[in-house]
């Protein structure tokens, strides 16, 4: 059994239904719609699938913080793409959704 959270244990954030324009392997894919839930509850591991994402795993608000500073070196080009690619941190539009969250 992989990771389980049910319905009633999710608490809605501002991010509902929020559109980003950002590119997606769809084709045309210019953008993604997001929805940001807090889990008051859940059950199981997490088992992310390679195809679906990219370092699906829990993290402490420092740990997040790290990441997100990583991601804005890249953004102010303190760092190379490359340097990146072999330590990466948070996906771009997380920049952006992290604060509407208050983190």
């Amino acid at each position: 059994m992989g990771f389980t959270v049910k319905a009633l244990d999710l608490e809605e954030t501002i991010i509902s239904s929020y559109l980003l324009h950002n590119p997606c392997r769809r084709q045309g894919g210019d953008h993604h719609l997001w929805w940001v839930y807090i889990a008051r509850d859940y059950s199981g591991q997490l088992r992310p699938d390679k195809d679906e994402t990219d370092g699906a795993a829990f993290y402490t608000k420092d740990e997040v913080a790290k990441l997100a500073k990583r991601t804005k070196d890249l953004r102010q080009g303190n760092i190379s793409q490359e340097e990146f690619d072999e330590n990466p941190g948070l996906e771009e539009v997380w920049l952006d959704m992290l604060p509407l969250l208050g983190l």
